[in-house]
C-alpha cells in the first residue's frame, strides 16, 4: 500500500520484475499514476483517498505552511514576500510536494513549466518583432512605389509639356513663314 492507501499494480502484461516497468505505455488503462491518488481504470477516474493528510500547521503567520502525512513526511510551503499569503494554496503545494517526491522535484516540474512559459512569451515576442519588421518593410517598398509613380508622373508631364512647347513654337515658326512668303 502506498500513500493513499492504494496497491501499486504493474502495467498490463508486464512482470513486477520486468526491466522495462519504467518504459510502459502511459495510455494504457488498467494501471495506477506512481505515488498519486486517482486509479485509472477502464478510462475512469475513481474516487482517491482523502483521509492521508494527518496535520496541517502554520508556522508562521501569513508566511508558512507544513502539512504532515499520515506516513510521518511532512512537506512545507513557503510565501515568498512579494506574494499574497493563502493556506489553501500552501496545502495544495505541500501535497504536490508530495505527490512528487519532495522539494527538489516539485521545484524542477515548476520551472520546467515557467520556462515553457518564457519560450512560448519570446516566441511571441519574436513573431511580433517580425510582424512589426515585415510591416515597416511593407510600408518602405508602398512608400518607394509613390514616391517613383511620382516622379515617372512628373516626367511625364514634362515631357508633355515640353511636346506643347515645341508644337507651340513651330506653329509659331510656321505661321511667321507664311507671313514673309505673303510679303514676298
Amino acid at each position: 500500500m502506498n500513500l493513499f492507501g492504494y496497491t501499486p499494480t504493474v502495467p498490463c502484461g508486464m512482470e513486477s520484475g520486468d526491466l522495462f516497468y519504467s518504459q510502459y505505455n502511459p495510455f494504457r488503462s488498467c494501471y495506477e499514476i506512481p505515488s498519486t491518488a486517482i486509479v485509472i481504470k477502464d478510462n475512469k477516474k475513481s474516487e482517491f483517498d482523502t483521509d492521508f493528510i494527518k496535520d496541517v500547521k502554520i508556522l508562521s503567520p501569513n508566511k508558512v505552511v507544513q502539512v504532515t502525512f499520515r506516513d510521518g513526511t511532512s512537506e512545507k510551503a513557503i510565501c515568498s514576500d512579494e506574494d499574497n499569503f493563502s493556506l489553501e494554496i500552501g496545502i495544495s503545494i505541500c501535497i504536490a510536494k508530495k505527490i512528487l517526491g519532495g522539494t527538489g522535484k516539485y521545484n524542477s516540474v515548476i520551472r520546467k513549466a515557467m520556462k515553457i512559459i518564457e519560450n512560448k512569451r519570446k516566441a511571441e515576442e519574436k513573431a511580433e518583432e517580425e510582424r512589426k519588421r515585415i510591416l515597416k518593410r511593407r510600408q518602405k517598398r508602398e512608400a518607394y512605389l509613390k514616391k517613383r509613380e511620382l516622379k515617372k508622373r512628373e516626367e511625364q508631364i514634362k515631357i508633355q509639356e515640353e511636346a506643347y512647347y515645341r508644337a507651340m513654337k513651330r506653329a509659331e515658326n510656321d505661321k511667321k513663314t507664311e507671313r514673309n512668303e505673303d510679303e514676298k
